[in-house]
């Protein structure tokens, strides 16, 4: 029989414990509780080392022996709180951590650890308080401030953050925890080429560290970088192999790539390590809408949402795949979580708490002084604004709030209501104007557009007479031949948006030099573009940057008026020349955004908008059957 050596048993199993000799450790300690139950340390030790023996819920009873002897013990508080959290007892491990807390106020540990409960239950703004209690109890203490700075960088206040890492690096925290939380930081604030730097930092004093390999991948991946980004969630993987979120990583990598079966393949992958993923099903829905496969993405959306009903970028692009196949009730009803899924959108609707339709004109409209908002961007604007001749016949009073470069436009084109721009929202917030409901406009579709029957196509926008006429007058200096406007990059030139842009060269079979063509294209090098391709087709583009970089758009608006046509990728002049009423024709790339999407050439909005779908090439010459031209083969 083993028989401690001379002096306390307590210290005897201490030592034992500092030996790292768990096993013995707790032997000693339950054999000391079993001569004296009313020894407190013995208790406690022998929970820590139960604990570390990776015993939790063993630990957990001798935690609680111990409080019983000593129910004001904070330490031992803390130590439960601790042990409740492992075992995925959240809620009473915060009120364990709370009530050691008012044992002892000035316990730095409890407000520490605290804190890392409220954080793990995404309770940030409080856990944010507990780590700043817990630094101002214990300045010189790294982890409170790396704690902290973690927690500001989840909550957005990235340089809140930054200067906390500051703080925490001086106070001799470690530099791979430095490093890593900073890249953190700078990747949730775009800072992507910065973050780069962190999380190589970071791998180079430790090159294993999963969680960096992952998330340097994500930052590449944000750059385009999408070949490296591959690189790196294969090295995350191979040391995270059940990670399905890195797996999910490596399928996004391989769809960027347009290695589509590969994509898949990873994401199956995730679902056979957990069936209920729905990221994996997510990210499967946009694959297979990426294919072409709209009732296989449908499905994978409701997955993702039944597996996650909160999962707000599912339910929007499930309300895009129903919005495209004219199934509007549930599309719109879905359509709300845009607000979720995407960020400024959120944001926005965080700071100006708008209204969501109930359900029909009489509840929402009828009657009522209104507050619409626009959002989005400027052609998803100038769509839904075919809404407003409605809601103004049957509201009592309306005020439209639009971007500032529409406001001419709108003002005149619905005279009925009162246009401002929206600006400053996040310091006035509308609380001036006395209204019944706020809207966002595209809301208010789910009240106003529930069968394709309420979808008028008729023009609603009326252009300045007095900038037609100059237009007009413009447009005749150039002599003879029709005027047709032309567009060939979509937004504002990102590289996501080159999927919808062409090269102006793509028009050359119809650039016939009888007509005179107007660039409709704001971009900056759009003008070198006109003249490269005028030289080497001989036509005659004309391209007025001062009109079409106007801060209004209501010049754009009346050379719009005053076109023959307009030939278009999908963007914002497309849609404002349909609203027009000018003969518009749109070529529509393969995967395109839900209100372009279908096999004819009608879209629901517009009458005057003729759709040409890319297939293998773009229909170009379709375009000119259908104007009515036929261009001379370029030069050799």
């Amino acid at each position: 029989m083993n028989t401690p050596p001379p002096g306390r048993p307590l210290d005897h199993a201490l030592a034992l414990h500092r030996q790292g000799k768990l096993k013995q450790a707790v032997a000693a300690y339950k054999s000391l509780v079993k001569r004296d139950p009313g020894n407190f340390d013995a208790h406690y030790f022998c929970a820590m080392a139960l604990l570390q023996e990776g015993k939790p819920a063993e630990a957990n009873r001798a935690l609680d022996r111990a409080l019983k002897l000593r129910p004001q013990h904070a330490d031992a508080l803390v130590a439960r709180g601790n042990v409740l959290m492992t075992l995925g007892r959240r809620d009473q491990a915060l009120k364990t951590f709370q009530a050691a807390q008012e044992a002892d106020p000035d316990h730095c540990g409890a407000a520490y650890a605290h804190g890392n409960a409220l954080a793990d239950c995404r309770r940030l703004a409080e856990a944010r308080d507990s780590f700043e209690r817990a630094v101002q109890l214990m300045p010189e203490w790294p982890e409170a401030h790396l704690a902290l700075a973690n927690t500001l960088a989840e909550m957005g206040a990235s340089d809140e953050a930054l200067d906390a890492l500051d703080v925490a690096s001086a106070r001799g925290a470690r530099p791979i925890d430095v490093h890593y939380i900073r890249a953190n930081t700078l990747k949730a604030m775009e800072r992507h080429e910065d973050a780069i730097a962190g999380y190589r930092a970071a791998l180079a004093i430790h090159p294993d560290f999963a969680e960096a390999l992952n998330n340097l991948g994500t930052s590449l991946a944000a750059l385009d970088r999408h070949d490296e980004a591959l690189a790196h969630y294969q090295s995350a993987l191979a040391l995270l192999p059940n990670s399905t979120l890195v797996i999910n990583n490596l399928g996004k990598a391989y769809q960027k790539l347009r290695r589509h079966d590969e994509a898949l393949a990873q994401y199956r992958a995730a679902l056979a390590i957990d069936p209920k993923d729905a990221e994996a099903h997510y990210n499967i829905g946009l694959a297979l809408t990426e294919a072409g496969d709209h009732e296989g993405a449908i499905r994978s959306y409701r997955r993702a949402l039944a597996a996650e009903p909160a999962m707000a970028r599912a339910a929007n692009d499930l309300s895009h795949e129903l919005l495209a196949r004219h199934e509007f009730k549930e599309g719109w009803n879905l359509y709300q979580a845009r607000f979720e899924a995407t960020e400024n959108l959120a944001r926005m609707q965080d700071i100006l708490g708008f209204d969501m339709p109930v359900g029909n004109a009489s509840e929402d409209i009828s009657g009522k002084k209104l507050l619409i908002r626009g959002e989005q961007g400027l052609g998803d604007e100038i769509m839904y604004a075919s809404m407003m001749p409605e809601i103004i016949e049957a509201a009592d009073h309306v005020t439209f709030a639009v971007e500032p470069r529409l406001v001419g436009l709108m003002e005149r084109s619905f005279p009925g209501c009162q246009v401002i721009a929206y600006r400053s929202e996040e310091q006035h917030r509308y609380a001036d104007f006395d209204v019944d409901r706020r809207f966002y406009l595209a809301s208010l579709a789910k009240v106003l557009r529930t069968q394709a029957a309420d979808f008028p196509g008729v023009p609603y926008l009326t252009a300045d007479p007095g900038r037609r006429a100059a237009m007009r007058t413009s447009l005749d200096a150039l002599g003879a031949g029709r005027k047709i406007g032309v567009m060939w990059q979509g937004g504002v030139g990102k590289r996501s948006e080159f999927a919808r842009s062409v090269d102006l060269a793509t028009f050359a079979p119809i650039l016939a030099k009888e007509i005179h063509w107007i660039s409709l294209n704001h971009l900056p090098e759009a003008g070198t573009d006109c003249a490269e391709v005028s030289a080497a087709t001989g036509a005659r583009i004309h391209h007025w940057d001062d009109i079409l970089r106007s801060d209004d758009y209501d010049d754009t608006a009346a050379l719009l008026s005053e076109l023959d046509a307009v030939v278009s990728v999908t963007c914002t002049a497309a849609h404002c020349s349909a609203a027009l009423g000018t003969d518009t024709h749109v070529l529509v790339n393969r995967n395109p955004i839900w209100r372009y999407a279908g096999d004819g050439g009608d879209i629901l909005w517009y009458k005057a908008m003729t759709l040409y779908r890319q297939r293998e090439d773009w229909p170009i010459e379709a375009i000119g059957r259908e104007l009515g031209i036929h261009a001379d083969p370029p030069a050799a």
